[in-house]
């Protein structure tokens, strides 16, 4: 039902913990973008050449600072930001690229740390991808291709499909 990417080299540049966090961007963003533009390559190379899916029927996302940096011929128009919600919009799209890595406010999480209640960083990235994902033509029982370039977010959902613990 759900394909994920296993493509050791378009998967490469999420292997660190923190990669493809928002503080992930904002570095690269002294360094040129040069990681960004490998990341917009990976995106490209994936729809283009690994699913070979029609941009019509792609779907990407990243965060809304980065989109224009990311934003790549042949999927551009596809881009669904992350944190979209009640919308069937894009119930047509069965490739797509999570180009993020979530990690809750943390001003946020102080807040609720101070009123002693826990947040599981994990268990929110998951849910914030598994709304994202909801959007697409999953939600009406069809097969999909997802690239989820960050370790720790791809991995999150493998161990939720496959219902280890999170």
């Amino acid at each position: 039902m759900i394909n994920i990417c296993d493509h050791d080299k378009l998967n490469l540049i999420g292997d660190g913990r923190t990669a493809l966090s928002a503080s992930w961007y904002e570095r690269d963003n002294f360094n040129r973008r040069r990681l960004v533009k490998i990341l917009k390559d990976n995106i490209a190379n994936y729809f283009k050449h690994i699913v070979k899916t029609p941009s019509k029927v792609n779907m990407w996302t990243t965060f809304k600072k980065s989109k224009k940096f990311v934003s790549g011929g042949g999927y551009a128009r596809g881009f669904v930001p992350i944190g979209v919600r009640a919308t069937n919009d894009y119930r047509n799209k069965i490739s797509l690229a999570y180009g993020v890595n979530i990690f809750m406010n943390p001003v946020l999480k102080q807040f609720f740390s101070q009123r002693y209640v826990e947040v599981n960083d994990d268990m929110f990235a998951l849910s914030e991808m598994i709304q994202w994902i909801w959007r697409s033509a999953i939600r009406d029982g069809k097969p999909i291709n997802i690239y989820i370039p960050s370790k720790r977010m791809r991995e999150l959902l493998i161990n939720w499909l496959n219902n280890e613990s999170i």
